[in-house]
């Protein structure tokens, strides 16, 4: 995995952190972390390098992150978010061509995986698998959990990938 290097001042969060913070020092004895001082609160602590993202306000970005539009021409597109201009459009670049493209956030639609929602006793579950493997009211089986998909498409981010097995039912 390819590391993306912050400068001084940039204000970073750690990808599965919810406090911004800015770089206040890089030093060479640190190769490992960053360290800032936290925006919340002022205080000085330290974010390893390999899971900080630049923080954008509410919305935090990676160069990992994929995201689909329409071009002029109307045909389906995909990028990669390089930054925001003083317009407040997002300046993205295209998977492909690299062409480079300016529009307004709202343009664009993250691609996650398909995942879906099931319900174990009283608790809602995300995962991810094939689309079209599993569909509405299908009874599965996860670690010894008796699940029932109750949406599809749930766009989770988090959502692990489902390993159980779909129980078949038939009425009798």
């Amino acid at each position: 995995m390819t590391e993306t290097t912050f400068k001084v001042g940039d204000i970073i969060i750690s990808k599965k952190g919810t406090k911004p913070g800015e770089i206040t020092h890089l030093e060479p004895w640190r190769r490992w972390q960053y360290e800032v001082k936290y925006i919340h609160n002022g205080r000085i602590g330290y974010i390893s390098k390999e899971n900080a993202i630049l923080y954008h306000g509410d919305t935090t970005m990676t160069q990992n992150t994929i995201y689909s539009f329409n071009k002029e021409d109307g045909k389906l597109a995909y990028a990669t978010y390089l930054a925001t201009n003083s317009s407040g459009e997002w300046v993205v670049e295209e998977m492909g061509s690299r062409a480079i493209h300016t529009k307004p956030k709202d343009s664009f639609t993250e691609v996650v995986p398909f995942t879906f929602s099931a319900k174990a006793a009283n608790s809602t579950l995300h995962f991810t698998c094939e689309e079209g493997k599993v569909k509405k009211g299908d009874i599965l089986m996860n670690n010894g959990m008796v699940l029932e998909v109750t949406e599809l498409n749930t766009k989770s981010r988090t959502a692990p990938k489902f390993t159980g097995k779909r129980l078949v039912t038939e009425s009798f």
